[in-house]
């Protein structure tokens, strides 16, 4: 019989839709392995290897103006001011044709260290430019960083610069450890009131055993400090997955959404929960822990009951024991999984199963 179910037992499957809001950005970490350094750079920007010119960072399109390069020197310099002041200034002014304006060398301290650094004004297609190139001094090897922009608009070049500098170390980025859903290892079962996911196998058995298997899941659950404090360059684990952040938006409702660096189709987004705890919404299923499989013997209960979901509608089609093992046995069984279909029990009996035909699940 088919009767109409409240909209609150509806709404605990937690199947929601998220609305767009504002975007956060800070660092990533980006390795030179032609090199062997690392650095951080903004998450928006594009950051590569070019050969004959160095570890170049985009303002914008790849390769135009404005950008940073990052270059470690094979061989120490003897004299870096003499280098800036003699060296490079004849290299662009024979390159420029003698049209080039120089602010000679100086030291400056940029991203927390103390740099040689000079500037080289010229025009290059009629358009007027400024190189700064700065020299850092180390025992692991000199490094080169420069910044090309148009005249007078370099505080963009600049920053990234600065930043460039600060985190520049040998050797790649260290790989942090990646925020993974919270332990459910050793939680018991409560089959008292406690309700499930849950995903119902051994349908073959019902008639040869008298029993169906119920494996019981919990949905994935992250420490909101965790979540709420994902940047570019954090790692996380989304349905034991682990995924670089490229940038973070935020939705109108509080929803969090993770852009990875790897290739990835759909959407992961994190919905807070009324416990305060975050879970992952991949596409349109939820990912979730196994905590225990165990054989539901039968006969069901008197009491028991099937709610039946009917996609896109808002009845919901309820079975007593006797329909819910015919549906289970016969040639329409739907599939009961754990992203879709809930059980309840109640003094250690199952005694309600509420299922939806949608979402599926994740797709091979």
């Amino acid at each position: 019989m088919k009767k109409c179910f409240c909209l609150l037992l509806i709404l605990t499957l937690l199947w929601s839709c998220a609305a767009f809001a504002a975007t956060a950005d800070g660092l990533r970490d980006v390795t030179c392995q032609e090199q062997g350094f690392s650095t951080k750079v903004p998450a928006d920007k594009d950051a590569r290897w070019v050969e004959n010119t160095g570890f170049q960072i985009s303002m914008g399109t790849p390769g135009y103006v404005p950008y940073v390069i990052v270059l470690r020197r094979e061989k120490k310099l003897n004299n870096p001011v003499n280098y800036l002041n003699n060296v490079y200034r004849e290299h662009m002014e024979n390159r420029y044709n003698n049209d080039v304006g120089t602010n000679p060398c100086r030291e400056v301290e940029i991203g927390g260290k103390k740099l040689y650094m000079a500037q080289y004004h010229y025009k290059a297609n009629g358009n007027a430019l400024c190189l700064a190139l700065l020299i850092e001094v180390r025992d692991d090897g000199d490094v080169e960083y420069s910044a090309k922009f148009a005249e007078g608009k370099g505080d963009e070049a600049m920053a990234v610069l600065e930043t460039a500098v600060r985190y520049y170390r040998t050797g790649a980025a260290e790989e942090k450890s990646a925020i993974a859903p919270v332990d459910i290892s050793g939680a018991e079962v409560n089959t008292a009131n406690g309700t499930y996911w849950v995903k119902i196998t051994d349908t073959d058995r019902i008639m040869s055993g008298g029993f169906f298997t119920a494996s019981l899941y919990v949905r994935d659950q992250y420490q909101p400090a965790q979540i709420e404090a994902l940047k570019a360059g954090d790692r996380v684990r989304v349905s034991g997955q682990t995924f670089t952040v490229a940038r973070t938006e935020v939705h109108q409702a509080g929803e969090i959404e993770i852009f990875p660096e790897e290739e990835f189709e759909g959407y992961i987004v994190f919905n807070k929960e009324e416990s305060g705890m975050y879970t992952a919404l991949v596409n349109d299923w939820t990912p979730a822990t196994l905590l225990e499989a165990r054989k539901i013997m039968l006969p069901l209960p008197n009491d028991f009951s099937f709610g039946y979901i009917v996609s896109g509608g808002s009845d919901v089609e309820l079975y007593d024991a006797d329909a819910f093992i015919s549906l289970l046995t016969g040639d329409r069984a739907p599939e009961l999984n754990q992203y879709n279909t809930m059980i309840g029990f109640h003094e250690g009996l199952p005694m309600l199963i509420l299922h939806t035909d949608y979402p599926a699940g994740p797709q091979e």
